[in-house]
């Protein structure tokens, strides 16, 4: 147990000072106005970094400080160690993506690949985090996505995580996420397609990037939350300051600067990402992935 403690501990110190180099060495490379934009993610991200570390290190010492841990006990501090190790993964992937995408030197890399078999691998990764949650989730796939398209697995992959990490973040025991996938056809109504297929969602009201001259994947994250005034969806993918502050607090709790990244990343790809919501029940996230 102290090994698997301790192993814990230098990892995370491995991190953190990986961490510091990686900032160090982007400040030098970026312009003046490169590096006010890395500082002010490098803030975000840090005071995101804090609860999931703070978690770590509380359920570490609570297990050190037992002589006697019973098995079921022993089981739920370390599912809470993975919950927030997988969250801090989460958060290491956009401080590069920010990197990236803050210095000009994020590359677009697509190779033909199994889209559906990755977002199926990140419905795994999640399951324990949702479970230890209180949460349910479940997923449906149209039929008519190709087997294989060309697409940007990173790009996928990490707006993914940032979309299901929300959910769970901004979500209360008993609550539920689902996840659509389906298909896009190019000049078709993207809301009146997802009521044909019978797709579970809030309809988006805001959404960002340009219409696609190709057919599209969309991926769509619906769960049970407080509701955001439609109002305030575009405010969510930019800046906080002109948010009011009675409900800044929560947001920023939820999602960070995470949501920032993801738009860049999705609008980068060629993609189009966007958000609906209904208060006092719910919100949609949901991004496309263009393939000809």
């Amino acid at each position: 147990m102290n090994a698997f403690l301790y192993g814990i501990a230098v990892t995370l110190f491995v991190l953190l000072g990986t961490f510091a180099w990686y900032w160090h060495r982007k400040a030098h490379a970026v312009s003046r106005k490169g590096k006010t934009l890395l500082q002010e993610i490098v803030s975000l991200l840090i005071h995101d970094l804090r609860g999931p570390l703070d978690n770590i290190q509380k359920m570490s010492e609570l297990m050190l400080s037992s002589s006697s841990m019973t098995e079921e006990r022993r089981k739920q501090y370390t599912g809470l160690i993975h919950d927030s190790s997988s969250a801090m993964l989460v958060l290491i992937n956009n401080i590069s993506d920010a990197a990236k995408l803050g210095a000009g030197t994020l590359v677009i890399k697509k190779m033909e690949g199994n889209l559906l078999q990755l977002i199926r691998d990140r419905i795994s990764f999640f399951s324990l985090a949702v479970k230890n949650a209180g949460l349910t989730m479940r997923s449906s796939f149209g039929n008519e996505i190709p087997e294989a398209i060309s697409f940007d697995s990173r790009v996928v992959s990490d707006t993914i995580n940032i979309l299901f990490s929300n959910a769970i973040k901004f979500n209360e025991p008993g609550g539920n996420i689902v996840l659509h996938v389906f298909r896009h056809r190019k000049g078709k109504d993207l809301v009146e397609e997802a009521k044909q297929s019978n797709i579970e969602w809030y309809p988006p009201t805001y959404s960002e990037g340009s219409e696609h001259d190709t057919d599209a994947v969309v991926i769509a994250v619906t769960h049970s939350d407080i509701g955001i005034p439609i109002e305030t969806l575009p405010l969510l993918f930019k800046k906080y300051e002109k948010m009011g502050e009675a409900f800044l607090g929560k947001v920023k709790q939820a999602h960070g600067i995470s949501l920032l990244v993801a738009k860049h990343l999705v609008r980068h790809a060629g993609g189009i990402i966007g958000a609906g919501s209904e208060e006092n029940k719910g919100t949609t996230f949901f991004f496309t992935i263009p393939f000809s």
